[in-house]
């Protein structure tokens, strides 16, 4: 993750399952999908 910061690169990090989303840990490198965008606000 410090690497991708340095860089200036978009990504999440999931520590644990996301119901929907994620099975377990994980890092998505880029911006959100639309789903995952649209279910925040």
């Amino acid at each position: 993750m410090t690497w991708l910061r340095e860089r200036g690169i978009a990504f999440l990090a999931y520590r644990a399952a996301r119901a929907g989303a994620a099975t377990g840990a994980h890092i998505h490198v880029g911006r959100p999908s639309e789903r995952l965008a649209s279910a925040r606000r």
